[in-house]
């Protein structure tokens, strides 16, 4: 009886610990993946009806959510593909997800009315705000390292692009083959169907502004006219961008994490579906090298896109000649220099990076710790404060690389 009994108190606290492990992170900072679908679908069917729609896709047994926005205006616009929370330990991700949705259902009231109005007038959004339900759910009953979807396969390695199944990483198990998995087969449904112009993979573990490819290192000078000239546009878009919201690794996915990724939705957008505007960011890690992140993140007044602002700029300083032309001498900033910035940043490239520690390659590595506490202080902020600030910080990422796409190919489209 002694030991029955001392064994059914075991248990009880067991089970407390882990309650208050969960709590600590779900019920006073992040959402549950049920409470995400359950606020958004909320807003879809009251107050924000007549912009956000709810949808869903079912393959088989399982179904996949995602959202529309749109504003009803017979404007020109340009379909923004986002992908949130493929990797299930990143909560910060869906937080992201969700929060952008918000700002533009005018539930945050932090944006002006017209930058919101102005972000739904230019773009039609398919948002996904958590690609991997089934990891997520694990996450959420104790098991905070977890990045692989139900049959353990890492989704981000799934895409029939640069596909290999070589790893003996079990984090980035890639499958048994190309689209083995029901939601990556989905999310190839949706990108062949919506046509975007603008792709986004939003991921934390790092900091870090990326552009194709993420399946190899690139060295510039080998690259066709066209490809490199590309490539190069992309690079200068993220370097107007790193300047004012990260200050980090900014560039060609393996070059700037001296790792390769290869099957990953980054490049199958890029390359098999021609979307012109393809990127992924890793938006949050609690490394403490840089200095710029952490006052922004630490920010009491985080800066705020402003539509008005950003146009003003744009024409002020004639933004758009930095894709048109060899050199502007208006332009003297030092993230906005000449058609050599992209080149020396890849010519140059240094692999021994100081961030290198919380890199792709910190995300998978077995010499790291694989404990609650490390991945969850590894991937996500821990306070309330910061994560507010990094959803707003990388809300104005997307609404400012949003703009800036659309005024470029408005302006390149009357040359």
């Amino acid at each position: 009886m002694l030991k029955s009994h001392a064994n059914f108190l075991f248990i009880l606290c067991f089970i407390s610990i882990i309650q208050f492990i969960n709590s600590k992170y779900f019920h006073n900072i992040y959402h549950t993946g049920e409470e995400i679908f359950s606020r958004l679908d909320f807003l879809a069917d009251n107050s924000c009806q007549n912009i956000l729609q709810k949808k869903s896709f079912t393959l088989g047994s399982n179904t996949m959510k995602y959202y529309l926005l749109s504003s009803p205006s017979n404007a020109t616009k340009q379909n923004v593909y986002i992908l949130f929370g493929e990797h299930s330990r990143e909560l910060i991700s869906p937080e992201l997800g969700l929060f952008f949705i918000e700002a533009l259902c005018g539930q945050s009231y932090v944006y002006d009315k017209e930058t919101v109005n102005k972000m739904l007038e230019q773009n039609n959004y398919l948002i996904v705000p958590i690609v991997n339900v089934p990891g997520k759910i694990a996450v959420e009953n104790g098991d905070f390292c977890k990045r692989t979807n139900e049959n353990g396969v890492d989704l981000n390695r799934n895409w029939d692009s640069h596909f290999n199944n070589e790893s003996d990483d079990p984090d980035q198990f890639s499958g048994k083959h190309a689209f083995s998995e029901w939601q990556t087969r989905v999310l190839r449904k949706l990108l062949v169907d919506f046509k975007p112009k603008v792709f986004i993979s939003v991921h934390s573990g790092a900091l870090g502004m990326y552009s194709p490819p993420a399946y190899k290192i690139v060295d510039m000078k080998t690259m066709n006219d066209k490809k490199f000239q590309h490539i190069k546009n992309l690079i200068k878009i993220l370097n107007i961008l790193n300047d004012k919201y990260c200050n980090c690794k900014a560039g060609p996915a393996a070059n700037e994490l001296w790792y390769v990724c290869p099957g990953n939705c980054l490049d199958y957008a890029y390359e098999k579906e021609v979307v012109p505007y393809s990127f992924a960011f890793e938006i949050f890690t609690n490394q403490k090298k840089n200095q710029y992140f952490n006052d922004l993140i630490n920010a009491e007044n985080p800066t705020i896109f402003n539509y008005k602002k950003f146009m003003d700029d744009f024409n002020s300083n004639n933004l758009s000649s930095l894709f048109i032309q060899k050199s502007s001498s208006r332009l003297r900033s030092n993230f906005l220099q000449i058609d050599g910035l992209a080149e020396e940043k890849i010519k140059h490239h240094n692999h021994s990076h100081e961030n290198s520690e919380f890199s792709c390659f910190a995300q998978t590595s077995t010499k790291f710790p694989r404990n609650k506490e490390f991945c969850m202080h590894q991937f996500n902020p821990l306070t309330q404060k910061h994560k507010d600030n990094t959803v707003i910080n990388w809300t104005n990422v997307i609404f400012e690389l949003t703009s800036l796409t659309y005024e470029l190919d408005k302006k390149l489209s009357h040359i």
